[in-house]
């Protein structure tokens, strides 16, 4: 079973429960597939500044962006810039 969601999912966005009791996005993570070995890492790509009350990229980008670009998905290289 663990392979089987290790292989399906891709990205995971965490919300938070706000003070005021809204849900806010806090993080969004990168499902990452660990070369030559089983197993998989998380690879964080924003981040809620909850200081700034803005987003802060992580400065990686998405190692699947070539599956996105072939489902006709363009994501500018800009927006994962720190």
């Amino acid at each position: 079973i663990r392979a089987q969601i290790e292989s399906a999912v891709h990205i995971i966005i965490q919300l938070e429960r706000m003070p005021g009791g809204g849900r806010k996005l806090v993080t969004v993570h990168e499902v990452v597939r660990l070369p030559g070995r089983e197993g998989t890492e998380l690879r964080e790509l924003f981040e809620y500044d909850k200081t700034n009350k803005r987003f802060r990229a992580s400065g990686q980008l998405p190692s699947t962006l070539d599956v996105y670009a072939q489902y006709g998905v363009e994501l500018q290289l800009d927006w994962f810039l720190t």
